[in-house]
């Protein structure tokens, strides 16, 4: 979930806006600042891979707005159990690694709506900054977004969900949040820095357990079918008949008796 920093949004942008030096004939004076957006789907569940981006926002005033800002230090952290609030801002207290795996590739684009005056990179490498609180670092390969007013740049790239957090956030909102954290730093072409910080909140759900049924299947009978004699005719297997014992008189010398026969009888 993105969050953002006006009125009617659970959202922290925070801005870092440093006084240029240069005044104006009316005594107003320029500031270099910016917005880092964490943009992570509301909620994922444990073994999910989403999409995630981090937009990068030119918001300077005066002067500095004048021409494109170059930002640089890009950093995250994917999971958190409550970013700082006060002169650590955009750190991690309260630290809670490996919710989160980034997987790339990490792609750099130029965000809707803006002009040929804002050169974005078209790819980064991650490099690991604090592991104890999981905070990685986002290199771009070639030279550093040049931002114009009002004008973004996006890195777009996935996360796989690995487990639920240790920490809720937000213990009494149903369900288990976790913070995304970024952080980034911005120079001017007069060398001014100014930066800012962002946040967004995932919930994250256990995975869903089925449960598990047996199925009991019934024994089958097979009928071996009728033998096939010949055209039209069937037979059913053969079946014994006992001989059939005939009286017939034999007559052997001087011996009187009985000659048997017997017959197998195919019915």
């Amino acid at each position: 979930m993105q969050r953002v920093g006006w009125a009617g949004a659970r959202a922290a942008i925070t801005l870092f806006i440093i006084a240029s030096p240069a005044i104006w004939a009316s005594g107003a004076m320029a500031g270099t600042g910016g917005a880092i957006v964490p943009t992570f789907p509301v909620t994922l569940n444990v073994g999910q891979v989403a999409p995630v981006s981090i937009d990068i926002i030119n918001n300077s005033t005066g002067p500095e707005a004048l021409q494109p800002i170059v930002y640089s230090n890009i950093t995250l952290i994917p999971s958190c159990g409550g970013a700082d609030i006060g002169p650590a801002i955009g750190d991690c207290p309260k630290p809670d690694p490996g919710v989160f795996e980034l997987i790339g590739p990490f792609v750099g684009s130029v965000g809707p709506g803006s002009t040929a005056a804002t050169t974005c990179p078209t790819s980064y490498t991650v490099s690991v900054v604090d592991a104890a609180t999981g905070k990685v670092q986002l290199n771009p390969v070639g030279a550093n977004p040049a931002i114009a007013n009002l004008e973004h740049c996006v890195i777009s790239f996935s996360v796989k969900t690995l487990k639920v957090p240790s920490i809720d956030v937000f213990p009494s909102t149903p369900g288990i949040q976790t913070e995304q954290v970024t952080k980034m730093q911005g120079v001017t072409f007069d060398q001014t820095v100014g930066g800012g910080t962002g946040s967004s909140l995932v919930t994250v759900n256990a995975p869903v357990v089925l449960p598990t049924t047996t199925t009991t299947v019934a024994p089958t009978t097979t009928t071996q079918p009728p033998a096939v004699l010949g055209a039209g005719l069937e037979r059913a297997p053969a079946a014994v008949v006992a001989p059939a014992v005939s009286p017939a008189l034999a007559t052997t010398g001087s011996n009187t008796g009985y000659a048997l026969s017997a017959s197998l009888v195919l019915i």
